[in-house]
């Protein structure tokens, strides 16, 4: 038998196959050949790309497009009038082939949802900001300065214009007194002034001319005719004279409106003081006497009269003295 050599021989065992001894070697399977595709199904794939390329925008309904459950179109997308939808992942890691597809419909393709980018805050309209100033020129808060969700303060309110007092004029030539606040003539009452005529020095027994204030007041609430002793109530009801008769007893009644002068050298300093001179505004018993001089230096009124006065002129209220034209 001739043996089989490697290097440029016949291979090992290819006489043995030849002569028989070696079984042959089993043929390999043939590959499975893919038919080649059919005209028709090109002309379908051609027809399906074509479709897909001029689906219409995820916010225009489909001509035919029924009725769907929100399990089947994904999730809402925002409008105009929603609140926007806040994404669970990032816009810029969403990929297409993982966005949600829309709609199932037989004659509708899919279309992939656009992603909603949450960085991006929804417009807000604008509203025209007010400015104006409150009491003082303190610039009331704004929404740029107030925080959000402060209650806004109300404004304080503007103070009451402050009344202005009351005050009188003793006529001494009329014998008469006029009460005004401001240009407003609230009351006139007839008065009395003193027998001897103007003047202003200690123990004159005269009236004195000026402007003075009313630095106290007694006999509040005190009855008509109440005498009263250094300025203090007596407890004494002393009768009313309307006969024009004079008296040997100059009374005090019912209220007293102690004057002080406001004017050095006319009606206020050494000897010429008014307060120091006890020049009062005083109901008197000899009210037959009202309207002609017959007091010892004070300003003499009805009881009824000096009454009303009292309630108009608070401490402070200015009475001045003229001499009358």
């Amino acid at each position: 038998m001739e043996r089989a050599t490697i290097d440029g021989g016949p291979r090992p065992h290819s006489s043995r196959r030849a002569a028989g001894l070696v079984p042959p070697r089993a043929a390999a399977p043939e590959r499975a050949t893919r038919p080649a595709p059919s005209p028709a199904s090109l002309l379908l794939h051609v027809a399906l790309c074509g479709l897909l390329a001029c689906a219409p925008a995820q916010d225009e309904p489909g001509p035919s497009a029924g009725p769907s459950t929100a399990s089947s179109q994904g999730p809402a997308l925002p409008t105009a009038h929603s609140a926007p939808a806040t994404p669970t992942t990032s816009a810029t890691s969403a990929t297409p082939a993982e966005a949600p597809l829309r709609g199932n419909t037989p004659d509708r393709e899919p279309v992939a949802a656009p992603a909603v980018d949450a960085a991006v805050p929804p417009a807000t309209p604008s509203l025209p900001q007010l400015s104006f100033e409150l009491p003082g020129g303190a610039p009331a808060p704004t929404e740029e300065t107030r925080p959000i969700g402060e209650p806004t303060a109300p404004a304080p309110a503007r103070p009451a214009p402050a009344t202005r007092p009351a005050r009188a004029v003793v006529d001494v030539r009329a014998q008469s007194m006029e009460v005004r606040r401001g240009e407003t003539l609230l009351a006139r009452f007839p008065v009395s002034t003193a027998a001897r005529g103007i003047g202003n020095v200690e123990a004159s027994y005269r009236t004195p001319l000026g402007r003075h204030r009313v630095c106290e007041k007694f006999g509040a609430g005190a009855p008509l005719g109440t005498v009263f002793r250094s300025r203090e109530d007596t407890g004494v009801i002393a009768p009313i004279l309307t006969a024009p008769v004079d008296v040997e007893e100059d009374l005090i009644l019912t209220r007293i409106l102690w004057l002080e002068g406001l004017e050095p050298g006319v009606n206020r300093g050494p000897g010429i003081d008014s307060r120091e001179r006890y020049i009062y505004i005083h109901g008197t018993n000899e009210e037959g006497l009202i309207g002609t001089p017959a007091s010892h230096g004070c300003v003499r009124m009805r009881n009824r009269d000096v009454v009303t006065l009292f309630d108009l002129l608070p401490v402070g209220a200015e009475v001045e003295i003229v001499r009358g034209g």
